[in-house]
């Protein structure tokens, strides 16, 4: 389903930040990339969903060539993936269905679908009864979940993930990370991106490990 081949990306002439990289994740599949911070796990995630172009080599999401799109057709690769940022990016002004809510409002949904798609996610996050709380109104956790519920609105087939737990303290990681794999027990693709070797290390999915510039399994 996504298809790395033969990846490479510099920002400058004298540092690679990824050098050649081959990979794939499969439908339905969760894996983990792991790796120093600064090591290029957000820039592999930033080529995926478009935001960053490759040097060389190809990427494919359910047969779209992500490195050869135009950026006026990048908006049907975002419709295929949902994206999971470390510091939320919720919209201050929107409260917590609105924040969900427009995701759907950028594809033209009517607000019967509108209606019924959020609130399908806010009860899949448990966070229904904060539908009226503003960011500023919500934890670190919360404010995650309704991250993740943003991401999941238009049905994507692959969820990107890059530092999730970041910002969060070690139980909220856990309901986060829980949610993620039950995302993904679902039959939705998630790939995660993390430095927390420990956390990786407690995950039963594939595990990719990102060092110089190369990436490769992790045992």
């Amino acid at each position: 389903m996504l298809y790395l081949r033969n990846v490479s990306k510099s920002f400058r002439p004298d540092e690679t930040i990824l050098d050649d990289i081959t990979f794939t994740i499969d439908k339905g599949e969760m894996a983990v990339l792991t790796g120093a911070s600064g090591s290029g796990k957000s820039t592999i995630l930033k080529l995926i969903y478009g935001e960053e172009r490759p040097d060389r080599g190809e990427l494919y999401l359910d047969k779209l060539n992500i490195s050869a799109m135009k950026p006026s057709k990048i908006h049907r690769l975002r419709r295929k993936i949902g994206v999971v940022f470390q510091d939320f990016k919720l919209i201050p002004e929107r409260n917590v269905w609105d924040n969900v809510a427009l995701a759907l409002e950028v594809v033209g949904k009517s607000r019967r679908e509108i209606s019924a798609r959020v609130t399908e996610l806010l009860l899949l996050v448990g966070l229904m009864q904060r539908k009226s709380y503003y960011p500023h109104q919500l934890s670190g956790g919360e404010s995650q979940r309704v991250a993740i519920a943003r991401a999941l609105a238009n049905h994507p087939l692959l969820i990107l993930a890059d530092e999730p737990s970041g910002n969060l303290d070690k139980e909220n990681t856990a309901a986060v990370v829980g949610l993620l794999t039950q995302i993904n027990h679902q039959g939705c693709s998630v790939l995660m991106a993390t430095h927390n070797m420990e956390l990786a290390a407690k995950l039963e999915c594939r595990r990719l490990h990102l060092d110089s510039g190369k990436v490769t399994e992790a045992s």
